[in-house]
């Protein structure tokens, strides 16, 4: 089920990043007058066939990075997306999430251990994860092979999400998330 919610938000996101709104966003974004579109024309292409020096919605770029993980899983195409991706915007957790899932693509613990580490929250609430950063920390210590710091990962994703439990005692997801927590001790 979240995996079908997920999907649906991206589709959405994908459906807004073609409208000429959101192309504007972004050209705002940059201190530019936004793209003036022909009706009909997709904004998400006129991004594209901007020139190298401009900057488009950093976003988008990191869309098309977590599609590629889902149609091709393949994490050098995956890498090549979030190249493009202002290095300001490389600490946000949607991004550390995308490199995240290449790294562990790649079989690249340490690397995906890294990505996490990027980003100071502890908490991810976005479309592409919401949970504790621990949780996905966890599963990165086991893929380097670290049981040890796995573990006390695991210990604090349950930790918070059994706080989050308590906020929303109907949340089929955290539950969900708790039962993987205690698996992983």
């Amino acid at each position: 089920m979240r995996g079908s919610m997920v999907l649906a938000e991206l589709v959405r996101e994908l459906a807004l990043a073609e409208r000429q709104d959101l192309v504007a966003v972004a050209a705002v974004e940059r201190g530019e007058p936004p793209i003036e579109l022909a009706p009909g024309e997709l904004g998400i292409s006129r991004v594209d066939a901007r020139r190298e020096s401009e900057k488009p919605f950093w976003r988008v770029w990191v869309l098309r990075a977590y599609l590629e993980i889902l149609d091709s899983a393949d994490a050098d195409k995956v890498d090549a997306w979030l190249t493009r991706v202002p290095d300001l915007k490389r600490d946000e957790p949607r991004v550390a999430y995308v490199r995240f899932q290449a790294a562990s693509l790649r079989g690249d613990g340490p690397g995906a251990v890294r990505a996490l580490n990027s980003v100071a929250s502890d908490y991810f609430s976005d479309n592409f994860f919401d949970g504790p950063k621990a949780f996905l920390v966890a599963q990165a210590h086991e893929l380097a092979r670290e049981p040890e710091r796995a573990r006390e990962q695991w210990r604090l994703a349950e930790k918070r999400l059994r706080e989050k439990l308590e906020e929303n005692p109907s949340s089929l997801g955290t539950q969900a998330m708790i039962a993987q927590a205690l698996q992983g001790l």
